[in-house]
């Protein structure tokens, strides 16, 4: 059972209000671009370049959605979704991606009236293509998972694409998110829905930007409720032939307008750009009929620690500890007259170690704990509820943790939401202090998360409250070289790195699933100087550090003019180029765990020479203790020795502290740029 259908038990919980669809799409200009299908305009066709990014290879030109709720009698309430997209393709070698497209389905979503046309000008006119329903193919990716895809025929430079559809969703709880703003300009994108009167959603803008406009209206419309447990509506009009109540009810009518929206581009160190992407989230928060108790949904995160430490799939797991029985009589050796410490690290080794894990991330049980023991296979969350009930009757204080993964997007405190968390860990209390574990990954540590987990903060549930937590981890990497110089100008050596805590994760992963590929990304990233004699020690205990030992010969960081030799100090292992080049950015720089390197570089002189001039001593400081740098180069009898170390203090920095961050690497590029220069003796 996947983790879409694990979700969609949990929709059953509120039924029939509730089911998952995002809907990421933005809408056109009336103005600028024809709205309706099918006939394209020709200054559309003959547009050169977008006005908005010059350089772009394509542009959105008309992206439109229209939203409505109704209410279907013996079915309940339902979204009905018009989606109109046009996209301007400038070059199609470099935008073919847009011409390829993929809507997803979830659940029993439907679709219908799907058209797609390519445009182009042709001896001054435009002419249009149709695709052949053949070529339009329909994908399970899982059990409640549906791609229907595309592509657009006859694609050209200067090819407008345009393609309509209707899709029919039973959710309603989630609105989903509606992005404005894409990797390529959008001319014009507005997002309209019509929501009845007896729902509340809350809304919350995203981005940098602000919308050009908002319209709000208010009207009327006419729902059809059924017979049996139909609404006590006041205002009927009319009572059909089938038994249903015609009615008319108050509805709310908002559009969100942007136009001219530059692209987004993608920086290093964020998590998900789409948490600062122009967007707009709708949620439910509340439902009302008339005449009857309204039923609130994610008022607050209190309210909802309380729904899940209430569900049969997550809270009431972990009252379920009688098949446990054997197994502790078995492990009471092991425990006996351990510390709390101890007994933490025993059984969290042995759930690492003894269940696999099924790759299905979720916050709920498929097929509860229980069957996951007695098959040592689980989903994240099973696997985790496992190990704190074997945590709680060993006498510690374990509870679960929700968190919302890195590719799920950042939580929301504002807009409290069951949706927003999609996975679950382990919290442990010991002596005020608290540890977290993920013991579906097996290579994980205690406060050592994979990198998916270090999405800020999460919730550490208990059975009355719940607390907010720091996700993030650390990372400690200790490089030392011990290497000489010949009279030639060839350095060659022994390369040894110690990993420590989160960055030993992926490492530990990769050699797992392919160790050559591995050595091979290590020799690309310093080609011709890496060679063979690879070991790696410590590939699957978590619990020592992860060594990586190699041989190598270096000729690009050592010149030879006339009698002197030039050196650099670190080698092939210095910064050379500056991570965070851009002036002004806007996002925070999202690194997801505090980094300490210590590099420690031996290096041999050549018999005849002598040292002319070595590299001062730096220290650098950022502000409120975020971050240090130390530098320094001293000489010794026959040998000169470098060391260099790096604290960034923070898993997590402001766009403000970006900026110094930036000028910190400025520095630590030039400082490390600085030769050694030996001298011949005479």
């Amino acid at each position: 059972m996947t983790s879409s259908t694990s979700y969609l038990k949990r929709i059953k919980f509120y039924a029939p209000l509730i089911l998952l669809f995002f809907c990421f799409t933005s809408v056109g200009n009336a103005q600028k671009s024809n709205s309706k299908f099918g006939e394209a305009v020709l200054d559309e066709l003959k547009k050169k370049n977008s006005s908005i990014g010059p350089e772009a290879d394509a542009e959105y030109l008309l992206n439109n959605c229209w939203t409505k709720l109704s209410y279907e009698p013996g079915l309940g309430w339902r979204r009905r979704m018009i989606i109109h997209k046009k996209i301007k393709i400038y070059s199609k070698e470099d935008a073919s991606a847009w011409a390829n497209v993929i809507f997803s389905l979830y659940g029993k979503d439907t679709y219908s009236s799907l058209k797609v046309v390519t445009h182009n000008l042709v001896d001054g006119k435009s002419v249009s293509e149709q695709i052949s329903k053949k070529d339009i193919f329909r994908e399970k990716v899982t059990e409640e998972k549906e791609n229907v895809r595309f592509t657009f025929p006859n694609v050209k430079d200067g090819s407008v694409i345009e393609w309509k559809y209707e899709l029919m969703s039973e959710n309603i709880f989630s609105l989903g998110t509606w992005y404005f703003q894409y990797s390529i300009p959008v001319v014009h994108s507005s997002y309209k829905v019509s929501i009845p009167s007896y729902f509340n959603y809350q809304s919350r803008l995203i981005g940098f930007d602000k919308p050009s406009d908002k319209i709000v209206d208010y009207g009327s419309d006419v729902i059809y409720f059924g017979t049996t447990g139909s609404s006590n509506n006041t205002r009927t009009i009319k009572k059909p032939k089938d038994g249903s109540t015609r009615s008319s009810i108050d509805t709310k009518t908002i559009k969100i307008i942007y136009k001219d929206v530059e692209a987004l581009k993608r920086e290093q160190f964020v998590f998900n750009i789409n948490n600062y992407r122009n967007s707009i989230r709708f949620e439910l928060e509340s439902y009302k009929e008339p005449n009857k108790d309204q039923q609130d949904f994610t008022s607050t995160w209190a309210s909802i620690a309380v729904i899940l430490m209430k569900d049969k799939e997550l809270g009431l797991q972990l009252r379920r500890k009688a098949f446990l029985k054997d197994f502790f009589l078995e492990m009471n050796p092991e425990l006996k007259g351990k510390s709390d410490k101890d007994k933490m690290r025993i059984l969290f080794d042995y759930v690492r170690t003894n269940m696999k894990w099924n790759n299905n991330r979720s916050k709920y049980v498929d097929e509860g704990i229980k069957k996951a023991f007695e098959d040592r296979i689980g989903n994240s969350a099973e696997i985790n509820l496992l190990l704190i009930n074997m945590l709680r009757k060993a006498g510690l204080e374990a509870n679960p943790l929700v968190l919302s993964t890195t590719d799920n997007g950042a939580i929301i405190n504002e807009c409290p939401s069951i949706l927003q968390l999609n996975y679950l860990i382990t919290a442990v209390e010991i002596d005020g202090k608290t540890y977290l574990m993920d013991a579906a990954h097996k290579y994980s540590n205690i406060n050592a998360l994979p990198f998916y987990c270090l999405n800020y903060t999460g919730f550490v549930l208990y059975e009355k409250g719940f607390k907010e937590v720091d996700l993030s981890s650390k990372s400690v990497e200790r490089i030392k070289i011990i290497s000489k110089v010949d009279a030639d100008g060839l350095l060659s050596g022994s390369f040894q790195k110690m990993e420590f805590g989160h960055a030993t994760i992926e490492d530990r992963s990769q050699l797992e699933s392919d160790e050559d590929e591995l050595v091979e990304v290590i020799k690309e990233m310093h080609e011709g100087i890496v060679k063979d004699s690879f070991e790696f020690v410590n590939k699957t205990n978590v619990k020592q550090p992860l060594l990586t030992n190699y041989l190598f010969e270096d000729e690009t960081n050592i010149q030879k003019i006339g009698d002197r030799l030039f050196i650099n100090p670190l080698l092939y292992i210095g910064q050379d180029e500056n991570p965070f080049k851009k002036e002004g950015r806007k996002f925070p720089v999202e690194i997801g765990s505090s980094i300490q390197e210590n590099y420690n570089v031996s290096l041999e002189l050549p018999e005849g020479y002598t040292v002319e001039y070595l590299p001062q001593a730096i220290k650098l400081e950022l502000p409120d203790n975020l971050g240090s740098y130390y530098f320094a180069v001293s000489e010794g009898d026959t040998s000169i020795n470098a060391i260099r170390k790096l604290s960034l203090n923070r898993p997590i920095y402001s766009a403000a502290e970006a900026a110094g961050l930036r000028e910190l690497f400025l520095r630590i590029v030039e400082v490390e740029a600085e030769k050694i220069i030996l001298s011949k003796v005479e």
